[in-house]
């Protein structure tokens, strides 16, 4: 959800000047907002099971969108590759798969890898303060409370295997196609 919101916005943040203008102030407030803070606001809102998914989203989308508007405004720097596409009558299919996406590609994953590894830390966040039922935070939480210090330092080892070990398939996969 972040991923595609992200490269939606990101994208006409790229084109448009006004746009991005518009944009600036609310992704700069998102990007400053301590997760907690924000957790905290959200439970006034939000059914406690939703909230570290919607936190995640909002936590993530500034990096997101951004990343997709500099993929977007970076290929205004091509000009030498589109005048050539243009001598040699590249149709916009040609151009798009041939100059756009190769110089694009670079910052997408660059989001994307980003974004990934922070979603995982917001969950984790916003289920420790939220509680929810059946949740890794929540386990945490509850062994933290019960001074289960052996627990919570086994899960969290855990979790950061865990994450290290899905970033690391994800940029696997990233590599193996560029």
């Amino acid at each position: 959800m972040t991923v595609i919101l992200g490269v939606i916005l990101g994208f006409f943040s790229g084109k448009s000047a006004f746009f991005n203008s518009f944009l600036a102030f609310p992704l700069s407030i998102l990007k400053t907002t301590p997760v907690a803070a924000l957790i905290l606001i959200l439970l006034f809102a939000f059914n406690s099971s939703t909230i570290p998914f919607i936190s995640a989203i909002l936590m993530c989308l500034p990096v997101m969108t951004e990343c997709t508007a500099q993929g977007i405004k970076n290929d205004k720097k091509n000009i030498k590759m589109y005048e050539m596409a243009r001598i040699f009558e590249f149709s916009k299919g040609q151009k798009f798969f041939f100059i756009f996406l190769p110089n694009f590609r670079s910052f997408f994953y660059s989001g994307l890898v980003s974004v990934f590894g922070m979603t995982w830390k917001v969950v984790a966040a916003g289920e420790i303060i939220t509680v929810p039922k059946y949740a890794v935070g929540s386990f945490l939480y509850k062994n933290q409370i019960a001074l289960e210090s052996a627990q919570v330092f086994a899960m969290t080892i855990y979790l950061i295997i865990f994450s290290y070990t899905l970033e690391s398939i994800l940029k696997w996969i990233l590599k193996s196609k560029i």
